[in-house]
């Protein structure tokens, strides 16, 4: 039970309700800056990269994960603008680079492309759903997942690799409408 005169009593983040206290909140503050020290120190000395440093803060947050520990509230309020302004980015991309009016041969490719990623991703769900040594629920959750739409970041990566950006925006949005209806079928049949 928290003390009653604790400061941060009606802090959205709960944190003397969660009884965390301060000297844990403290050190979740202080973690968090030396991370970001220490990947600013590491970049400072060249030893990372821009690609690189974005990685390493996916990495980071991912061992915070494991450790347990949370950014500080004001951190999370800071950075939700962006985190909510990333769904609207990532569709106006696609939408950008869609291009309907297509010939004959980039049609084919076109087709070809989605027909082998489904094919693929129907052996998947199959692999996941009859094999995996999960309880039923992981299996089913597995299997639809496989059947997920193309992650929007396939186009930032086609534009690093000088690939053909069109191809890459017509597949994104192809796949954004054919996941749903395949999704929802592979569910009904589960």
């Amino acid at each position: 039970m928290p003390p009653e005169d604790c400061p941060l009593k009606r802090d959205p983040a709960g944190w003397c309700r969660k009884g965390i206290f301060m000297e844990e909140a403290l050190f979740k503050v202080l973690s968090f800056i030396t991370f970001i020290m220490l990947g600013y120190l590491l970049r400072r000395l060249s030893i990372l990269k821009a690609e690189t440093f974005r990685f390493c803060i996916y990495l980071i947050m991912i061992v915070m994960a494991f450790l347990h520990l949370a950014l500080p509230h004001p951190v999370i309020i800071f950075t939700k603008i962006a985190g909510d302004a990333n769904a609207f980015l990532c569709m106006l991309m696609i939408g950008v680079n869609i291009n309907l009016q297509m010939d004959s041969k980039s049609f084919r490719c076109l087709i070809k492309h989605i027909t082998v990623r489904y094919a693929l991703s129907a052996v998947l769900a199959f692999l996941f759903y009859r094999y995996l040594p999960f309880s039923l629920e992981i299996r089913q959750a597995m299997a639809v997942i496989a059947l997920a739409p193309s992650s929007s970041l396939a186009l930032i990566f086609t534009m690093k690799l000088k690939g053909d950006v069109i191809m890459a925006g017509n597949i994104c949005s192809l796949s954004i409408l054919l996941s749903p209806i395949a999704m929802t079928i592979l569910l009904v049949y589960l």
